[in-house]
């Protein structure tokens, strides 16, 4: 009991030295006392608020940024979704008009073989005709797909099949046509450079045959970032998609 009792003394003394540690910076006189500790309660809150404005002065800019940037990518992507369905149909409308013209004119020249077509200049105009910047028209034999007509001379004459395995995307697209059907998908094409770009094409079979029995079918291709760059600067790639119909 005798040392409970003067542990409990200690006790007392210490909490009092440390009492009358702290009060000796305090001034003296009670009402000084109030108006320090009341300029203290006042000062604390804005302490804390000047503190946690600084904080959120340093992430918010951050937070800021990235939701401005998470915006612009989404914007972008509706944007071009938008551009590649117009320049989709924009394709698809030149092969169909393409079509159209050669059946008017086989209708009307239905003595003509196939070379005969290839050496008939007027023809070969209609056959061969740009799309967009860079892209353009050709004509193949829709049964064994045979380029008959391209802008590059020594692809003509070509079978196609042999682009199989150097372009499988390409010929994927084109395989769905044969037979005089309609087909259009995305592919990959390399340029010499090594850049991967990606390529829309749209194939539309010709209703009228020539003389010696070859069906044409009609394809359109063209890089899709031509039309896709202006809203977002240099061109950029996106994962092929392919399908037929």
């Amino acid at each position: 009991m005798t040392k409970k009792k003067t542990d409990e003394d200690f006790l007392r003394v210490h909490q009092k030295v440390i009492i009358m540690q702290i009060s000796g910076f305090l001034p003296k006189r009670l009402s000084t006392r109030l108006i320090v500790m009341t300029l203290i309660a006042g000062l604390l809150p804005v302490l804390i608020f000047t503190l946690l404005i600084n904080i959120f002065a340093i992430q918010f800019p951050a937070e800021t940024d990235r939701a401005i940037q998470e915006g612009q990518e989404e914007q972008w992507q509706r944007s071009e979704a938008v551009l590649r369905q117009m320049a989709e149909d924009f394709i698809r409308q030149k092969t169909l008009d393409v079509a159209l013209q050669l059946e008017l004119f086989l209708q009307t020249h239905p003595e003509m073989t196939v070379k005969d077509l290839q050496n008939h200049t007027k023809f070969r105009e209609i056959a061969i005709q740009p799309v967009g910047k860079t892209g353009y028209t050709a004509v193949q034999d829709s049964d064994t797909a045979i380029n008959r007509f391209h802008k590059s001379p020594k692809i003509e004459n070509v079978d196609l099949h042999s682009l199989s395995e150097k372009l499988p995307g390409f010929w994927a697209v084109m395989e769905a046509s044969l037979n005089g059907k309609y087909s259009h998908g995305y592919y990959r094409w390399k340029e010499p450079d090594g850049e991967i770009r990606d390529k829309f094409m749209y194939i539309a079979p010709v209703g009228v045959s020539t003389s010696d029995g070859v069906r044409f079918g009609v394809a359109a291709t063209t890089y899709i970032d031509e039309f896709t760059q202006s809203i977002r600067g240099p061109p950029r790639t996106s994962p092929a998609v392919q399908h037929a119909t």
